[in-house]
């Protein structure tokens, strides 16, 4: 009888982490914000934007893609196309962020203050 509580009780601790949602911190040396991967678009998302998923403007971007003309003078100095489909087609702020090993990966960050990964607006 011991055995079966110890083996429900390990089960329902399992089942919890496991449903749980998966965050990565990323960040700018004093300001860090939570992003984890949102399920309908596969986007790696600010956390804030699940609280409201159909009011967060950074997964509507992923839903509503927009194409724009990128020419090569917009590109020089080595801009990022995604980056500039944030700022161009989208009117948001590409933003520069940092996780805990140091890697960097750009996000576009939108008026309501939600983020997405800006690689993932043109995939």
């Amino acid at each position: 009888m011991k055995a079966c509580i110890v083996l429900i009780i390990f089960f329902n601790f399992f089942s919890i982490f496991a449903s749980e949602t998966k965050y990565q911190i990323w960040g700018t040396g004093k300001n860090y914000y939570a992003f984890s991967v949102e399920s309908s678009t596969r986007a790696l998302v600010s956390a804030n934007c699940l609280d409201s998923i159909e009011k967060c403007k950074a997964i509507m971007a992923k839903k509503t893609p927009k194409k724009i003309t990128i020419t090569q003078a917009q590109l020089s100095g080595g801009k990022n196309p995604s980056s500039l489909l944030c700022s161009l087609g989208h009117h948001g702020e590409v933003v520069v962020l940092q996780d805990s090993k140091g890697n960097e990966n750009s996000f576009c960050l939108f008026a309501d203050h939600t983020m997405i990964s800006a690689s993932d607006l043109d995939r």
